[in-house]
């Protein structure tokens, strides 16, 4: 308070004082300019202030959208991040299921290995001690080898057993003689050499038809209980090795009328070994033909022997100056055996079987049969397999000409004239039409799905499955989640493997092979296969006219 008295005290001497009038508005003048220009100088520096505390505001907004973008950023990514850990897991655990069941199917088929082991063990250690007994021991112990020493065996077996029974039937004539002479032997003076005649008749067919001396044995037994005079006979035969014997050499003039000139001896074999030695070990060949075992069988062999009152003797061997007729070779102009009236019987559509019928005629004993495709263009594709007078019609045979041919053959092995039928009236293989229907509706559809199996591949093992066909390609979806999904290609094809009547095989792109089984509760398991052959085959050729830009065309005709 005394500053501001002493200056206003000072003030009011100064303004008493001599200070003049203009140098005090001089001093007040540049004090408010200085406080004017101080104060602008503020307003100016509030005004930046302003400004750049808006700066900042919009700059703190811009930031704020920033952590938040980036804040839900970091969500997803978390979200994100647990799905890849959940993917994870899921992943782990099914390659831990996967790997199980795949122990578990090593182990099961360990131990059908060693089941199938133990099983081929059995069969080697009963089937070589018996293949050795027929000196037959194969030089390696594989399963090629033992059947067909098995095969060999059983041919061998055969022939024995037809021999037996063939020997069998021949005594029926034979033993009828020594009963009936054993009087009339001792009052004739021609006994001995129709005991001779008899005696050498047993030994010639035994010769012909045995392997060993059993049969020759039992007869010289029977000889000696029937006949007084048997041992004589038997010295007559065995002992003068310069004696005449008409029967032996009208029998053997009876097998050199059979060999015709231009004929193989070879082809005979059951009467080339009249001349031959049985042997040490057991021989192997070709099963007697029919016409042997009815020569045996024919009575004229031996009525001249069976009626006492002949007036034959036994020594000008009558019996066989007429040789039968199944012995006698035709000339060159015998007709070639033939087949007539051959027809095809049965439906032809996919799924249904074909029979082939006809007359055999000339002599004629077999045939051979050959199931063949005519396309279009004229060429001929034989059917791998279908050599039989039956077959079963496939997709494969659709919108072909089916056909089969016959090479007619007789008893000495000539070809008659090729005999072709065509199936269906000489017209193209067709669908039921039920089967057509039901192709149609699912090409309208633009889809289809079949209940079928899906082989895995071991030991014959099958698995229900599902196959879905789509417009661009098919999958295979199997119960244990296994899905087998791939587009239609050109490579992609669908075959039908012979003698499976109910399977299919479809062909990927990459050359993996899935087998299928027709497996959809129909009694008609082979139709209901040709139709998904059929169903796929189209909608593969409908996918590469569409990638061709092609204009569609139906798979087979109507």
């Amino acid at each position: 308070m005394r500053l501001e008295g002493e200056h206003d005290a000072h003030v009011s001497s100064s303004t008493h004082g001599s200070m003049p009038v203009g140098e005090v508005n001089h001093s007040g003048n540049a004090w408010t300019q200085d406080l004017i220009h101080k104060v602008q100088e503020q307003e100016q520096e509030i005004s930046q202030l302003r400004r750049y505390l808006t700066d900042c505001s919009v700059k703190e907004a811009q930031i704020r959208n920033e952590k938040y973008v980036l804040e839900k950023r970091i969500a997803y990514m978390r979200l994100a991040f647990d799905q890849q850990q959940q993917d994870l897991v899921d992943a782990s655990s099914k390659a831990l299921s996967y790997r199980q069941e795949i122990i578990e199917e090593n182990i099961r088929l360990t131990y059908a290995l060693q089941a199938t082991q133990q099983e081929r063990s059995t069969f080697v250690s009963y089937l070589l001690p018996l293949l050795s007994e027929y000196s037959l021991q194969p030089q390696v112990s594989d399963a090629q080898s033992i059947v067909s020493n098995v095969k060999v065996l059983f041919k061998h077996l055969q022939e024995k057993l037809l021999l037996t029974e063939t020997k069998l039937k021949e005594s029926e004539y034979q033993l009828a003689p020594w009963q009936s002479d054993v009087n009339h032997s001792n009052d004739s003076p021609l006994a001995p050499s129709r005991s001779a005649g008899v005696a050498l008749t047993h030994y010639t067919k035994d010769s012909m038809y045995s392997h060993d001396h059993t049969a020759i044995d039992w007869n010289l037994e029977r000889q000696q209980q029937d006949e007084p005079s048997s041992s004589a006979v038997r010295n007559y035969h065995l002992d003068d090795s310069s004696t005449f014997s008409p029967l032996e050499n009208s029998q053997s003039a009876a097998f050199e009328m059979h060999v015709q000139p231009g004929t193989s001896v070879d082809e005979y074999p059951a009467h080339k070994k009249v001349d031959e030695t049985p042997p040490k070990h057991v021989q192997f060949l070709e099963p007697i033909s029919k016409t042997v075992v009815d020569d045996a069988q024919n009575p004229s062999y031996g009525s001249a022997f069976d009626d006492p009152s002949s007036s034959n003797s036994p020594l000008l061997s009558p019996v066989f100056e007429e040789p039968s007729s199944s012995f006698s070779e035709g000339g060159d102009d015998d007709p070639l055996p033939a087949i007539e009236d051959l027809q095809i019987s049965g439906e032809p559509y996919p799924g249904h079987e074909l029979q082939a019928c006809g007359y055999s005629i000339n002599g004629t004993t077999s045939c051979n049969f050959e199931w063949v495709c005519h396309l279009e263009d004229g060429s001929v594709n034989y059917i791998d397999g279908a050599k039989q007078p039956n077959y079963l019609v496939t997709a494969d045979d659709v919108d072909l000409y089916l056909a089969i041919e016959v090479q007619p053959l007789d008893d000495r092995n000539r070809k008659g004239e090729l005999v072709k039928v065509f199936a269906n009236e000489n017209r193209k293989i067709a669908c039921n039409p039920e089967m057509q229907s039901n192709i149609e509706k699912t090409l309208h559809a633009g889809h289809a799905s079949y209940k079928v199996s899906h082989g895995t591949g071991f030991l014959d093992i099958w698995e229900a499955a599902t196959l879905s066909i789509k417009r661009e390609g098919y999958s295979i979806k199997c119960n244990n989640d296994l899905t087998i999904a791939e587009k239609f290609s050109a490579s992609t094809t669908v075959t039908i493997p012979f003698g499976l009547p109910a399977e299919l095989v479809i062909i990927g792109s990459d050359g993996s092979e899935h087998s299928l089984r027709a497996d959809n509760g129909s009694p008609d398991l082979i139709g209901s296969r040709d139709e998904i052959v059929l169903t796929l085959r189209l909608f593969i050729k409908r996918a590469l006219q569409r990638k061709k830009g092609k204009k569609r065309v139906f798979l087979f005709n109507k």
